[in-house]
């Protein structure tokens, strides 16, 4: 009898468990079929605990409608379980078809969604335990030819790649037009707003004058910049995006008159009228900040005397023969740049429009005056030529370069993911890379430096396409033969 009470208590615990796991997988599938319907309140519905109460369905459109917008419409591919109350959703998307992206949830015991994530970003590439074959220029320029094209035909990508080994172009491929209303090609003298890859550069200009002894890295900021209302933050913590400043964008979007393009000084006015609350004590924690870099190029202004337009130009473009690239803001200054790819993104429709002529995006007029955080442009001939200049230390010196890509950590000694003006990855058993992404309406770009190899990956887009990180992972690995 005791054994088989035993056998009925094993049956009903396998009758329970499958139970679960069916009404998991129910729940995960909901979620994806919401996700692909657009409705928000549904994929709402599906969670439980705190997630429920920190994703409203209107910070849920805000999320998975961003990546709506610029992918298309998502189609759930494949359901797979990982674990008893782990499923992992597969989806691709209309608008780039030649990938899927999984993305993780994690159910409670009574089926409901209270964990959402997707893979990790970060950039790993395995250091070889055995010699590999370089493929020859000819392979490479099949194997990645092959794989553009793709991208450019079925995913809507525009934009130019590069791949510089030891100083070399090993390839360089420029795919669609600069300028959509003319029909103009992108060739590797285009230039392209590099959005947030222009912070390397702005760091890159701090260090110049770090060497030059007109600041040390540990110096409070309102030294520099007197009127500043935050006294203890340090440039060093500016670089490293552990300052704990307020977002300049937040505050301009409450306080700017919008008919106005506004400045770096009127970012810093705004600061110094409103002092809005720090987000944490500097040093604390990492966290992205594109105020930081604005008060950096205030910073450089203030020491040179000059337009931080003009200081890039005397302390990095023109010593490295960097002749185009320079600080561009497109509708502030009015001037037309030739041979220039202009951004377009996709709208409600999915076809490709300029930025300005979307409601949501009204902000790339009225923020066109700020510098620091964005705004610098180049091409991918000035970018092989900036990469000469760092691996030769003519520009900055090898200790200045070592500081930007030695991993920071907070005040109380925990490590982040940043150098100085860098994003760093591997170590151990993986390769350091230095890397950054960029993104504004129109545009998007990464830049991937190897840190114990002289190999660089740029990436530079002007439809917005999302993924230029995959393809700079794609280009290297392609590159390093694996």
């Amino acid at each position: 009898m005791r054994h088989l009470l035993l056998a009925a208590s094993v049956v009903f615990t396998l009758s329970a468990v499958a139970q679960n796991d069916s009404a998991n997988a129910a729940t995960a599938r909901r979620f994806a079929e919401a996700f692909e319907r657009g409705d928000y309140k549904a994929m709402h519905d599906e969670l439980g605990g705190p997630l429920a109460l920190l994703f409203r369905p209107s910070v849920l459109k805000n999320s998975f409608g961003q990546m709506r917008m610029a992918l298309g419409t998502p189609h759930l591919d494949s359901l797979a379980r990982r674990s008893p109350t782990s499923y992992r959703l597969f989806f691709s998307y209309a608008y780039d078809p030649t990938e899927t992206d999984p993305f993780n949830v994690v159910l409670s015991k009574k089926a409901r969604i209270v964990g959402l994530g997707n893979r990790s970003s970060k950039l790993l590439f395995a250091k070889d335990s055995v010699a590999r074959t370089v493929p020859s220029d000819a392979e490479l320029r099949n194997t990645l030819d092959a794989y553009l094209n793709d991208k450019h035909t079925l995913a809507g990508f525009d934009g130019c790649v590069m791949l510089l080994d030891s100083g070399r172009v090993r390839y360089s491929s420029c795919l669609g037009l600069a300028d959509r209303r003319t029909g103009e090609v992108l060739t590797d003298t285009t230039l392209f707003e590099l959005a947030s890859c222009s912070k390397p550069f702005t760091a890159s200009a701090i260090m110049r004058l770090m060497e030059e002894g007109y600041l040390h890295l540990d110096d409070r900021v309102q030294q520099h910049l007197l009127e500043l209302p935050y006294r203890d933050v340090t440039i060093r913590q500016l670089l490293s995006h552990t300052g704990g400043l307020p977002d300049y964008m937040e505050l301009l979007e409450k306080h700017w008159n919008k008919a106005r393009i506004a400045t770096n000084a009127d970012v810093l006015a705004a600061l110094v009228k409103h002092k809005p609350k720090r987000d944490f004590k500097p040093g604390k924690r990492e966290e992205y900040s594109n105020t930081g870099f604005v008060l950096l190029a205030c910073v450089i202004e203030r020491i040179t005397e000059r337009p931080f337009a003009q200081a890039l130009d005397e302390l990095l473009f023109r010593p490295a023969g960097m002749q185009r690239t320079r600080v561009y803001n497109t509708r502030r200054s009015g001037e037309v740049i030739p041979a220039y790819a202009y951004g377009s993104m996709r709208d409600s429709s999915g076809a490709f429009v300029i930025p300005d002529s979307l409601a949501d995006e009204d902000y790339v007029r009225w923020l066109d005056g700020i510098t620091g955080d964005g705004t610098v442009n180049s091409s991918l001939h000035d970018f092989a030529l900036w990469d000469a200049a760092l691996r030769s230390g003519t520009v900055l010196s090898f200790a200045s370069q070592d500081s930007m890509t030695t991993l920071q950590r907070t005040s109380k000694g925990e490590p982040t993911e940043t150098g100085l003006g860098w994003f760093l990855d591997g170590g151990g058993k993986n390769e350091r890379v230095a890397h950054h992404s960029g993104g504004w309406p129109g545009y998007t770009t990464f830049t991937l430096r190897f840190l114990d190899r002289p190999l660089t990956v740029v990436v530079l887009s002007n439809t917005s396409y999302m993924r230029v990180d995959r393809i700079a992972k794609r280009v290297a690995l392609v590159g390093l033969g694996r």
